[in-house]
């Protein structure tokens, strides 16, 4: 077979897998290799060739500069052959009963017998019943140092998780379309077998990411091919793989919603015998194209010019809701293809689509016109709302302006009457209003010293008697005291306050001024 031909011999021939291939080859080189490995990836990746070729690599005697096995000495060719006793493989799949996990413990038992270690190869390990799998608990664990096991398997999720936490894992994800192309490209240039890129890539797409589906598939088109070697129309008959040109039209009966278009390109490519399953992988597959168009542009999309142009003028008529619309309903008639008429199914469930789309689409119209109506429903009610407040502040400016005019009244304070600010006079001002006083006063006091003098000339010559003219005996003279207390009808005015005489020789001329003063 083509895919035993072209197996890889070197982890560096391993397409796809930089991320395995890389940590490998430095263990390679370093010679340090792990008890236990776990393999997890698709079909067709490369686990159960890459499992292989570390057994070399721990076995050859004649590597080269960077570990590599050379495949040439008798321990490389006896594990190509499948005839090393040093390296088993077992298939979990025939072999999965505890009693053959223990046959394999037993082995673990003994030395290697030509090479450097045993190695122990299970593929489809996640096949292993529970009782299989606790009984390699314990030897995966802590397994003799001269043993490796190198565990392979598509579904990891049904492998336990104390199984996992043991090994040293490793993803190997799909391969992508190009390199695929490239890989298939290559073996026919080897080959001498002429081709058609295009026919490459439908390859690449029919095998979906797995190299081997790939190779069987170019395996088969060189088996019935012709002079003019593989051809894209080779490839779709017979792989049944429908024409683009009849898928794309199939969607565009979707993307215009034309129920007739899209029944005929179903009839008809029922007539030609293209399996429905690959009509909707077809379809799926360029609405996923469509899809990374409105997001990336042709970033992403096969770089064939006539797919490119084809697929931009569908994205022109189908926006990319619709294409979302469309996948989710191949999804579900992928579900339905089984049934006993697949192509019935598949026709019913595109119409039903179309039938839905119709609904929504009439839907969509009532709503757009009921939101145009309710917008010129808001339009006409801010109008009315505009009138309806210019109107009231028309009403109310009347009553306005009456109450301004009574606040205006009531409320506006008297005027306050200005201050009046006493001004201290200075000096000369107090001077001068005093002046007629002082000079007043100097008068009287100039008629009383007139008037004392008249009084001591009188007195002197003694014409008249004072004490008989004030009604005084003797030398009685009035005094201020005794004044005061006739005047307030007090003591005796002819006796002191001792109850003696009152001698006016005592008090001389103050007791004149005292009754002046009086």
């Amino acid at each position: 077979m083509l895919y035993n031909e072209i197996r890889p011999v070197k982890l560096a021939e391993v397409v796809g897998q930089p991320q395995v291939t890389g940590v490998l080859a430095a263990q390679e080189k370093s010679g340090k290799f792990s008890n236990t490995y776990l393999f997890v990836g698709v079909r067709g990746t490369g686990k159960t060739t890459s499992a292989r070729i570390l057994a070399r690599a721990m076995n050859c005697t004649n590597k080269d500069a960077n570990g590599e096995p050379c495949g040439c000495c008798p321990n490389c060719q006896s594990i190509m052959n499948g005839t090393n006793p040093d390296v088993i493989e077992l298939d979990a799949a025939r072999n999965r009963s505890v009693e053959d996990a223990r046959k394999l413990i037993e082995q673990t038992q003994y030395a290697p017998q030509v090479g450097k270690r045993k190695v122990f190869i299970i593929d489809e390990v996640h096949m292993f019943s529970t009782e299989a799998f606790n009984s390699l608990l314990k030897t995966l664990e802590d397994p003799p140092q001269y043993c490796t096991f190198i565990l392979c398997t598509t579904e990891e999720y049904r492998v336990p998780a104390t199984i996992i936490s043991r090994c040293q894992k490793f993803n190997f994800g799909t391969v992508d379309n190009d390199t695929i192309a490239n890989l298939l490209a290559e073996t026919l240039d080897n080959k001498g077998v002429s081709y058609q890129l295009t026919a490459m890539i439908l390859i690449a797409i029919a095998a979906r990411g797995s190299v081997r589906d790939a190779i069987s598939i170019l395996d088969k088109c060189l088996s019935d091919a012709g002079a003019e070697g593989i051809t894209e129309d080779l490839v779709r008959e017979l792989q049944g793989i429908p024409q683009e040109t009849e898928v794309f039209e199939l969607l565009h009966g979707l993307a215009k919603k034309d129920t007739a278009a899209v029944v005929s390109s179903v009839q008809l490519m029922e007539h030609k015998g293209y399996a429905p399953g690959q009509i909707v992988l077809n379809a799926q597959e360029i609405l996923a194209d469509c899809i990374r168009y409105y997001s990336l542009g042709m970033d992403g999309v096969y770089n064939i010019p006539s797919y490119q142009e084809t697929l931009q003028n569908l994205c022109q008529l189908m926006d990319e809701e619709t294409a979302i619309s469309c996948m989710a309903v191949f999804v579900e008639a992928k579900k339905e293809i089984a049934d006993i008429a697949p192509y019935t199914s598949l026709m019913a469930r595109m119409v039903f689509y179309l039938s839905e789309s119709q609904k929504v689409s009439k839907l969509d119209e009532t709503l757009k016109k009921a939101e145009a109506q309710l917008a010129e429903v808001n339009k006409l009610l801010e109008q009315a709302k505009k009138e309806l407040v210019t109107t009231k502040a028309q009403l109310n400016q009347p009553k306005a302006e009456a109450t301004k005019t009574e606040e205006t009244r009531f409320d506006n304070p008297m005027p306050e009457e200005p201050e009046t600010v006493e001004v201290e006079p200075s000096e000369s001002e107090v001077i001068e209003t005093a002046k007629p006083v002082f000079d007043e006063v100097e008068e009287d006091e100039s008629e009383f010293s007139s008037f004392d003098d008249g009084f001591e000339t009188l007195d002197e010559e003694g014409a008249v008697d004072i004490n008989s003219l004030f009604g005084c005996e003797g030398n009685q003279v009035p005094s201020k005291r005794t004044s005061s207390e006739r005047n307030s009808g007090g003591a005796d005015p002819e006796a002191n306050g001792d109850g003696e005489e009152y001698s006016g020789e005592d008090e001389g001329e103050s007791g004149f001024d005292d009754f002046f003063n009086w």
